[in-house]
């Protein structure tokens, strides 16, 4: 079996969903660290909004992540197109 059928089989478990949010977060953790060790700026979303944080510590909003949900009263009788 090949590995990317391994995670999503992984995936599809709900049982799996905990685990998987904790390796995530970890690895994100990690990532983060490393990056600045190195001196890297880093890139992260803090509610709607794109944060870039540099090396120096200075924080910078380059964007807004655009919430394309559909929102549907509850007892809406409209159609679904």
């Amino acid at each position: 079996m090949k590995e990317k059928e391994d995670l999503s089989i992984l995936e599809d478990r709900e049982e799996n969903h905990k685990l998987l949010a904790e390796l995530a977060k970890s690895a994100s953790i990690q990532a983060i660290e490393e990056a600045k060790k190195l001196s890297l700026d880093i890139t992260y979303l803090k509610g709607n909004e794109i944060i870039k944080e540099s090396s120096t510590g200075k924080i910078t909003v380059i964007g807004t992540k655009q919430n394309k949900t559909r929102k549907v009263k509850i007892g809406s009788t409209d159609t679904l197109s």
